[in-house]
């Protein structure tokens, strides 16, 4: 098969390597085009030689959504014959699926498109005039492909217009994000255990309001209070200084600057659990890195690992505003830790590129199925 991938977030976000290598692997042909602004940086040289990095458009044309799209259009057509591809791959809901709807509608090729949480809650919900912009490109997409159960639920049973949902209820898959095969690789393979009434806890990711640190900083607190030592391990990029500051007062956190997966293996395996309970949340791929490390989960409620799982299994949904919910999750894990954190080490296995590229092949031939009918 011969897929085009539009994905404006490939120069940040490598992991997506992933899939496309397993897409070629199967013997598909495959190209992906990369939209970034003028002089936008971007490390062509770890993307792979099926990738274009285009420098389509300029940054005041993100103020400007549809002169912006109008060149990221003009663009993909120059770059290739899109007649020639059986099927286009839209990474995003607003900026790379209106780019494949039009190319589609054009050439008369069937897309995919792909709903995250960017698109919820910077796109649909703060710009009510591209409403109707989103509600035509999830119309005429042949699938629309959620990261976890519990999106799709929430956009399409709650977010959009019932109109809507009923165009688009049925070609609904839920698919979710892969870890780099380096997680899989090097899975923590020993019994974990904790010390008596001793807790160390680690969060990874940028350091912003949205990851909700001061929640899991305050559940910490409320088991310190009940005589558990306890701390926990902040790593990751300060995109917020007012939340760092705030965070790196508390005597029970350590913050540490961003790491690549090779440092960032031997602090997961010197800790005992993960918690993010992060406000929004499309998927979040370090729960799964987390998770074969034997580590296991505080992930929110209603956002986009909860369902991954059952609850219990890897980890507890928690109510992200209620430190004290969150405080009682993590007494349900010491209890039972030993087991929680071996189900960790078997279930990331579920996000092996190789397992979701192959839910994308049947993805693919159901919608050229219809297409040939």
């Amino acid at each position: 098969m011969k897929i085009l991938h539009i994905n404006s977030y490939l120069v940040d976000r490598f992991f997506y390597n992933g899939l496309y290598r397993e897409q070629i692997k199967d013997g598909n042909a495959i190209d992906v085009y990369v939209s970034v602004p003028k002089g936008g940086s971007h490390a062509a040289e770890q993307l792979g030689a099926y990738v274009r990095v285009k420098e389509d458009h300029s940054n005041w044309n993100k103020f400007l959504y549809f002169p912006k799209q109008r060149k990221i259009i003009a663009s993909v057509d120059k770059e290739y014959r899109v007649s020639s591809y059986d099927i286009l791959h839209a990474h995003s809901w607003y900026t790379n699926g209106y780019v494949a709807m039009k190319l589609a509608q054009k050439y008369k090729k069937p897309y995919i498109v792909a709903v995250r949480n960017g698109d919820v809650n910077n796109f649909y919900r703060k710009v009510p005039f591209l409403r109707g912009v989103g509600h035509s490109v999830l119309v005429n997409a042949a699938k629309v492909v959620f990261l976890s159960e519990t999106y799709r639920k929430m956009v399409v049973e709650e977010l959009l217009p019932d109109k809507i949902s009923a165009q688009i209820r049925d070609k609904c898959v839920v698919i979710p994000n892969g870890i780099d095969k380096f997680w899989l690789e090097n899975q923590y393979d020993a019994p974990r255990s904790l010390a008596p009434r001793r807790l160390k806890a680690i969060y990874a990711g940028e350091i912003t309001k949205n990851k909700n640190i001061a929640a899991s900083v305050a559940a910490l607190e409320i088991l310190s209070q009940k005589g558990y030592n306890v701390s926990l391990t902040v790593i990751g990029a300060v995109k917020d200084d007012e939340v760092y500051e705030s965070v790196k007062k508390s005597p029970l956190v350590t913050c540490k600057p961003k790491m690549v997966k090779e440092e960032l293996i031997g602090e997961y395996r010197s800790n005992d659990v993960f918690m993010m309970p992060s406000f929004t949340e499309a998927f979040g791929l370090v729960y799964a890195e987390a998770m074969s490390q034997g580590l296991p989960l505080i992930y929110t409620s209603g956002q986009g690992f909860d369902g991954q799982f059952p609850d219990g299994d890897a980890g507890y949904a928690v109510d992200c505003r209620d430190p004290k919910d969150i405080a009682d999750k993590l007494m349900l894990i010491i209890k039972d830790y030993q087991a929680i954190s071996h189900r960790c080490v078997d279930d990331a296995h579920k996000f092996a590129w190789q397992k979701i590229a192959a839910v994308y092949a049947d993805t693919y031939d159901d919608v050229m199925g219809k297409e040939d009918k």
